[in-house]
């Protein structure tokens, strides 16, 4: 059963490497992530987001970049993931994954 959350989890974390990529370019061109949260151009990207477990208009960017997908089907349905990034200047060196879902059920890429 594990398996099968974590492996609906990495939807999550996949649909939104588009949205990551902007984060970091943000933070490059911003010198970090102050005010992230209410560029439009993020804004619009994570509400284009869908997946089968997540749906439109769910994933959020919050202060400083971090990326919340709540899962509305399958077996995390009513859990959430959190994506931190974490910065080193004005750069992305990683993303961290946690959340209200059990911590076996993250994805080993960002765990």
């Amino acid at each position: 059963q594990d398996y099968t959350a974590r492996a609906q989890a990495t939807e999550g974390f996949k649909a939104t490497a588009g949205l990551q990529t902007d984060i970091g370019v943000y933070a490059s061109t911003n010198a970090g992530l102050t005010g992230v949260e209410n560029d439009t151009t993020i804004k619009a990207q994570a509400n284009a987001l869908q997946g089968k477990y997540f749906a439109a208009n769910s994933v959020k960017v919050g202060a400083s970049g971090v990326i919340t997908v709540p899962f509305n089907a399958g077996a995390n349905t009513g859990k959430n993931m959190t994506l931190t990034p974490t910065v080193n200047g004005s750069q992305i060196s990683k993303w961290t994954c946690a959340g209200t879902i059990a911590a076996q059920r993250l994805p080993s890429t960002c765990r």
